[in-house]
């Protein structure tokens, strides 16, 4: 007896669920919610998790006809008091295509004392923070980056919480 075979489909070859799989996981990306690292009181410079001083990665990403800038962390939000570095890197793959930090790579509007101390780079950019201001206070600041050609610019949130 022969079995009947109408109804038995053909499994997607290995390249189709390859390239299902990276789209799956690329949409689920695209859609989590940003990552916040936030600082509380009983953190120290050797108690600190990995992400401490915060390091903010910055990517840059094709936007239509031209490209824009996505960050790791929106806020960065400090709960503690005392002085704490920020770093803000452009992430690897972008560095190596070109893209770097213009002079003024990362500018904090209003600064009001509590940011000092700015180290440019072009790959690497960290400023101070402060945090001696009571009560919740957030700077908007922006992220320059350039490949050589134009400059895109970003406008995140540091948030500061005594």
């Amino acid at each position: 007896m022969l079995a009947d075979l109408s109804q038995v489909t053909r499994a997607p070859s290995m390249p189709a669920v390859a390239a299902i799989i990276a789209a799956s996981l690329l949409m689920a990306a695209c859609a989590a919610p940003r990552a916040k690292i936030v600082l509380d009181e009983n953190a120290t410079a050797t108690s600190c998790p990995p992400t401490c001083p915060p390091t903010v990665m910055v990517t840059i990403i094709k936007a239509g006809p031209g490209f824009a800038i996505a960050v790791s962390q929106d806020p960065i939000e400090f709960r503690t008091t005392g002085r704490g570095a920020i770093v803000w890197k452009i992430d690897d793959a972008n560095s190596s295509s070109g893209w770097r930090f213009t002079n003024d790579g990362i500018e904090i509007r209003d600064p009001g004392g509590e940011f000092d101390n700015p180290r440019p780079g072009q790959q690497v950019f960290t400023w101070n923070n402060r945090n001696s201001k009571s009560g919740t206070n957030s700077y908007k600041y922006t992220i320059r980056v350039t490949d050589g050609t134009t400059t895109y610019a970003l406008d995140p949130t540091i948030k500061n919480q005594n």
